[in-house]
């Protein structure tokens, strides 16, 4: 097939061509295409998407209108409209019921349920006798059963055999058929025909490979077989993979009336992704730090908040590990949010806010941005300190060109070299800022001898005068090491951080890994989740702590109930 498009695009080069394929063709290329995928939809492309759509109707307008006031209403399915697919969804179900689903999960049973209802009806192909008689629920549970055991194998394209064999034992081993079919009665290769042709939920990717027609589905469906069959340490135990992450969310929300089901789920996948990491030494020691840290620090905000406030201060070799950290910090605690983005409230995009908080946070911005956050004696003097070393870090990166081609070998200094003098400038004026905001934070924390070293360090800096970088790099080259090995012993002895975290690749993504889980479970706490007052302290008590801390906090809550 290939060979043949490929020639036929050849014999018609003057023509224009488009060809179009699902995610399981994007391995093939054709010479003379350039290829492109689809984008997420703007708002002037959702409102034309949702014209045309309802075009056909009576009234066509007053729909259309009555379809964005509805959008308006719920931030959470407005978000979704920017997915091509999901806008079809979407139109499809206002089509039908004239408004909107509350979540997510929802929007995908209801999607399905119309699906498997609407499109049975008007679709006369040939079916198998026992697929026919089975309700919408009952095809939902096969979907599901099909769905758990791929998804669970990472197989989202699945041969045909298999998925017949997954359907015979499902038909066999569902409730609710009388009689009971026998294995050699199940007709598999045309109830998948059937499922396919009727619902276009399930597509023939390939000869022979199937697929659902969408991840959406792959993932909604395996959400639904755990809630169904109870299977929830499946989750619990894959909580660490990104892809079980959207199936996490799903679950949540189909539990969102089921409390007593909710809560220990959570607990369980708490307790699965504190497990993962309860045998490593140097994960364990980290936290053992930050809870220190936090223990000692007085403050209104959340100890939990607290907590991953510090990891964010830390020297951890891994910026993406620390912003999950300060992203998860802001999730805690609404008011240390508000320290740092007081608008967030008011904002259309806080996403946005956060994504450019993180930028000015990680890349040493002047302190004028740390300043503004009023966080408490304590915690703005760590803070200060974290940018002191962190302005530092970065001033001995930009370091690195001069020690490596001398500037007095370039006397005509070229746009380039004249670039990095200036970062050197920029960084190096930073650097002084920074370090006289935490002489300050010193003094408002009366710790007298800290600042006495912050003075004299600071007293040693030399001074860049009339760009006179040969002098500074003559000082930096005598003292610079000895300068930065000074700070970090200050900032050890007098507030315990500055430590060099010696860690593996495998642990900093145990650690990435880590946090993103904690991230879904407090976005499920901050989200309109049924979870107990008494879960939801217990999982924001324990959150980030290490391992030998929770056993002592179930200890001693066992012994209060005792």
């Amino acid at each position: 097939m290939n060979q043949i498009i490929q020639q036929f695009t050849n014999d018609y080069s003057q023509n224009t061509i488009v060809i179009t394929c699902r995610i399981a063709a994007k391995e093939y290329t054709f010479q003379g295409f350039r290829v492109v995928e689809v984008a997420d939809f703007d708002e002037p492309q959702i409102r034309i998407f949702v014209e045309k759509w309802f075009q056909v109707k009576q009234k066509p307008q007053e729909i259309a209108r009555s379809f964005f006031a509805k959008l308006e209403e719920s931030q959470p399915v407005k978000e979704l409209a920017n997915s091509p697919l999901l806008l079809t969804l979407l139109c499809l179900i206002f089509e039908e019921k004239g408004k909107f689903p509350s979540n997510r999960s929802d929007l995908y049973a209801e999607a399905v349920d119309l699906l498997l209802k609407k499109w049975d009806n008007s679709r006369e192909k040939e079916r198998d006798e026992i697929y026919r008689g089975l309700s919408s629920k009952r095809r939902q549970d096969l979907l599901g059963k099909l769905a758990l055991e791929t998804f669970r194998n990472e197989r989202y394209f699945f041969k045909r055999q298999e998925a017949e064999e997954i359907i015979t034992d499902s038909i066999v081993n569902l409730s609710g058929i009388d009689p009971k079919p026998d294995k050699r009665d199940v007709d598999s290769a045309t109830v998948l025909r059937s499922i396919q042709a009727q619902h276009g939920l399930l597509v023939e990717r390939s000869v022979n490979v199937y697929s659902y027609s969408h991840l959406i589905f792959h993932e909604y469906f395996t959400a639904y077989e755990i809630i169904e069959s109870h299977q929830y340490g499946v989750i619990a135990t894959n909580i660490f993979q990104s892809r079980w992450h959207e199936v996490f969310r799903l679950a949540v929300e189909m539990l969102l009336s089921r409390r007593e089901e909710l809560d220990p789920f959570l607990l369980l996948v708490k307790g699965s992704l504190e497990r993962k990491i309860a045998g490593n030494e140097n994960t364990q020691t980290i936290l053992q730090w930050i809870a220190r840290q936090a223990a000692c620090c007085k403050s209104s905000y959340k100890k939990a908040a607290i907590r991953a406030f510090y990891f964010w201060l830390s020297q951890l070799k891994s910026s993406r590990c620390r912003t999950y950290a300060l992203q998860l910090s802001l999730g805690i605690d609404e008011c240390l949010k508000e320290q740092f983005l007081p608008s967030h409230r008011d904002s259309k995009n806080y996403n946005l806010m956060l994504e450019l908080l993180l930028k000015i946070l990680s890349n040493g911005f002047g302190s004028e941005t740390y300043k503004a956050c009023n966080l408490g004696q304590i915690l703005n003097l760590d803070q200060a300190l974290f940018l002191s070393q962190r302005n530092l870090s970065l001033l001995r990166s930009s370091l690195f060109w001069p020690f490596v081609c001398p500037i007095n070998a370039y006397p005509d200094y070229d746009f380039e070299v004249m670039q990095d003098l200036l970062s050197i400038r920029v960084r190096f004026d930073k650097l002084v800022d920074s370090i006289a905001y935490a002489m300050v934070c010193a003094s408002e924390s009366q710790d007298h001898g800290l600042h006495t070293i912050l003075e004299h360090l600071q007293r040693e800096l030399p001074k860049i005068e009339n760009d006179d970088y040969l002098g500074f790099l003559d000082w930096w080259t005598e003292n610079g090491d000895r300068w930065t090995e000074q700070l970090q012993a200050a900032m050890i002895q007098h507030r315990n951080i500055g430590h060099d975290w010696n860690f593996t690749e495998a642990e900093i993504k145990l650690l990435e890994q880590y946090f993103k889980a904690n991230q879904l479970l407090v976005d499920c706490l901050n989200s309109d989740c049924s979870v107990s007052p008494e879960v939801r302290q217990e999982i924001e008590d324990t959150l980030l702590l290490p391992q030998k801390e929770i056993n002592r906090y179930y200890a001693e809550r066992q012994q209060r109930n005792a």
